[in-house]
């Protein structure tokens, strides 16, 4: 839209994973904490620890797809990261160190305005339905949980067993928000677990992101699975966020996951009515149609000279899709007469 560049900024992503590569140029500008938070160690919490870095280079691909800005432009190239390493060095996490992470973005999550957690993990295990029940993942629940009610966003990623009955934990909580994925055409990707507790997919195949550079020189490679589309989507809500701020409409997490639902593409081999790939622009969209005024072009809540500036000058043809332009009030392609004449009739 007209004066809103909409990249998230403003938003916190707390991404738990292996540590990231803060020496990556295209993540540098992130790091609001200056280093990792080590969450592996101490049981009880999670500690900068300067000395950890991104052994594993899991945690450092994700993170570029959440937010990277340089070479490598992630989904919400505004947003800040953090990372939470709960992996250490064997590549061997638990539920102890994760459920002391989220806890931790709980905790602090109004110092740093933390609004999703994305957790590319899994259990390996295709739970069929919801799992919060199950008495050993009680306390995975409950943590989980406790950042939803906080207002934080859980993505979670659904795994890669290839499944279509059954997804990993912490995805299958009743609360979390499970990526599945997709090929860039727009078919499943054949490794994503999938189920009728999801809802949304993401690209997952072949993903270009950052990476570390003690084992890539070039600071980029691809990577494949639902690890990649979790931080997607995980941007594509801080995308969100940005806008819900900006028209004073607050949005749940559980909320924002039916609007990317409602507003999403069809999947090609996959049923129309349980499963979208998200369209962060058909979402936006959707909601300056509900609460925007018709002629608000720039959004500030009042239809003024500046809108009708800014739609004079975009006056004739609109590029595709239809809506690009701000001021293409009616979304018909153009901006002419009957945009004028809305502008004016809402003015004030």
């Amino acid at each position: 839209m007209a004066g809103l560049n909409l990249t998230g900024q403003g938003n916190t992503i707390a991404v738990i994973d292996t540590g990231m590569d803060w020496t990556h140029p295209d993540l540098a500008g992130k790091n609001i904490l200056g280093c990792n938070l080590n969450c592996f160690d101490d049981p009880d919490t999670c500690f900068i620890d300067c000395s950890n870095t991104d052994v594993l280079g899991h945690g450092t691909h994700v993170g570029g797809i959440a937010g990277a800005s340089g070479v490598i432009t992630g989904i919400g190239a505004g947003v800040d990261l953090i990372s939470l390493n709960v992996f250490g060095d064997s590549g061997n996490g638990d539920g102890e160190a994760l459920m002391t992470a989220i806890y931790w973005a709980v905790e602090h999550r109004e110092e740093y305005n933390i609004t999703v957690i994305s957790m590319s993990l899994s259990d390996g295990v295709c739970h069929d339905g919801y799992c919060d029940d199950i008495s050993g993942l009680v306390f995975l629940r409950n943590a989980v949980n406790a950042a939803v009610e906080a207002g934080i966003a859980c993505v979670c990623a659904a795994g890669n067993q290839g499944c279509s009955d059954g997804i990993g934990c912490p995805a299958c909580f009743m609360q979390a928000i499970p990526a599945a994925g997709t090929t860039k055409e727009d078919e499943r990707w054949g490794g994503s677990n999938y189920s009728e507790t999801v809802m949304l997919f993401a690209p997952a195949k072949s993903i270009l992101s950052t990476c570390v550079l003690e084992y890539d020189p070039d600071g980029y490679c691809a990577k494949t699975g639902t690890s990649a589309s979790t931080p997607m989507i995980s941007g594509a809500i801080g995308i969100l966020r940005q806008f819900v701020d900006t028209i004073d409409h607050p949005m749940t997490p559980a909320e924002m996951e039916q609007l990317l639902f409602d507003t999403g593409d069809p999947i090609v081999d996959l049923p129309f009515e349980h499963w979208r790939r998200i369209n962060i622009y058909n979402a936006i969209l959707a909601l300056i149609d509900t609460y925007v005024t018709p002629g608000d072009v720039n959004i500030d809540g009042t239809v003024d000279t500046a809108d009708l500036l800014l739609l004079l000058s975009a006056w004739g043809d609109c590029p595709e899709p239809p809506g690009w332009c701000a001021a293409d009030v009616d979304r018909d392609g153009d901006v002419d007469v009957t945009d004028l004449l809305t502008l004016l009739g809402n003015w004030g």
